[in-house]
């Protein structure tokens, strides 16, 4: 499901097979942060959501990435969405600190 609400950037890089490693640290006063956070990947209209490891939280985090691999079509593009929804603010961005690109 591709969610509008999620901030977006669009990217083009060659058509291959990437793991995608993304780094989110949050200094924040919101309990259960990451019990609403959602990224995803976006290609050809079909979105895969990072899967969160267990016990990961976004709060404070110093050490734990998150992974995903994904094939970019012949056209190079594909879309990375994230955001975290609060219910008092609608979406919010959610802090996207690094993002790594490695072709496998």
């Amino acid at each position: 499901e591709i969610s509008l609400g999620l901030v977006g950037s669009e990217m083009c890089i060659r058509d291959r097979t990437y793991r995608l490693r993304l780094f989110c640290s949050l200094n924040s006063t919101y309990k259960n942060s990451t019990e609403f956070m959602k990224v995803q990947t976006v290609v050809d209209g079909v979105a895969n959501v990072f899967e969160l490891p267990d016990g990961y939280d976004v709060i404070g985090n110093l050490t734990r990435w998150l992974e995903q691999e994904i094939t970019v079509p012949e056209s190079g593009m594909f879309e990375l969405q994230w955001g975290m929804e609060n219910a008092t603010k609608g979406w919010m961005e959610v802090p996207l600190n690094i993002i790594e690109i490695e072709e496998t």
